[in-house]
């Protein structure tokens, strides 16, 4: 599975969908092609669409939901207390970087620490 296919692309905008997204921290292994869920954190779905940026662009840019990619941009400027013009700046940068992490074709687990601390964690088949 690719770290794209990791994660569910639904439009984090939509108001019946709860406020605040679990967010998920990463641990890669290139050498070993694992990828490890060491952390979970809670975080607005705004922030998790400006974490996951990559995901927000193949969503929203260049389509009809140019208002939804123009407030996740104003989100990041507003978080990062920078300009607007600056977060779309950083954001290109991210987006143009060459990363051969998204070609690798990754094993998920969740760490065994997060396990213990929720035992239903257990239970996911990734």
């Amino acid at each position: 599975m690719s770290r794209d296919g990791i994660y569910q692309r639904v439009s984090h905008f939509e108001e019946r969908l709860p406020w605040a997204s679990c967010h998920e921290i990463w641990q890669y292994d290139k050498k070993n092609k694992k990828a490890t869920v060491v952390d979970l954190k809670l975080i607005c779905r705004r922030c998790n669409l400006s974490v996951h940026i990559g995901i927000a662009a193949s969503e929203f840019l260049g389509n009809i939901k140019m208002d939804a990619w123009n407030e996740i941009i104003a989100h990041i400027a507003r978080v990062n207390e920078i300009s607007i013009s600056d977060a779309d700046s950083l954001v290109i940068k991210v987006l143009s970087r060459d990363d051969d992490i998204d070609e690798i074709e990754w094993t998920p687990v969740i760490s065994t620490r997060l396990q213990k601390k929720f035992p239903a964690l257990q239970l996911i088949d990734l």
